[in-house]
């Protein structure tokens, strides 16, 4: 694993040497980047090699012990150690963001959503109760609805004394 990290580290310094003056990896690349803050460089360099010392000073050289340095940095030590706590974020939104909207989703889908299926299931349904009950396979019935439809026709046409369909 050593050596993956050490071409990767060999890379990307020979790549931010060609950058440097002049953005000629950028621009092979077919990017145009802002120009390089000096300032911002300097601290972010600095910043990484004082850990770079510190690390060595802790692991390798046992100089000082993690401990002293976690107290040394204090609050800066924690929230690193904590990981910005991100993992406390994560967990309260999941708490109280993601899980409120499933249980509201929920809400929506066994009361809308399955009322609405249900709904549909029952008209079909009562429709089929209703036309179980006039369809009794009784042809004198049958008969009987037939002729009361005429006698409707007919008492339609005599009433109003004209026909019934044009």
């Amino acid at each position: 694993m050593l050596f993956p990290l050490i071409v990767l580290a060999f890379m990307s310094i020979v790549a931010g040497f060609f950058n440097w003056p002049n953005h000629l990896f950028a621009e092979w690349l077919g990017e145009h980047g802002a120009p390089i803050d000096p300032v911002v460089a300097g601290v972010s360099t600095a910043v990484a090699l004082g850990g770079i010392f510190v690390a060595l000073c802790v692991y390798q050289w046992n100089v000082i012990t993690a401990k002293q340095v976690g107290a040394l940095f204090g609050p800066l030590y924690t929230l690193v150690a904590n990981k910005y706590y991100l993992d406390e974020l994560y967990c309260w939104l999941l708490d109280k963001f993601v899980i409120s909207v499933s249980v509201v989703a929920a809400a929506f889908d066994q009361y809308v959503v399955d009322g609405l299926a249900g709904l549909v299931a029952d008209v079909p349904r009562g429709l089929g109760a209703v036309s179980r009950r006039i369809q009794t396979g009784q042809v004198q019935f049958y008969a009987l609805v037939s002729f009361a439809g005429l006698a409707i026709i007919v008492a339609t046409y005599w009433i109003t004394g004209t026909r019934v369909f044009r």
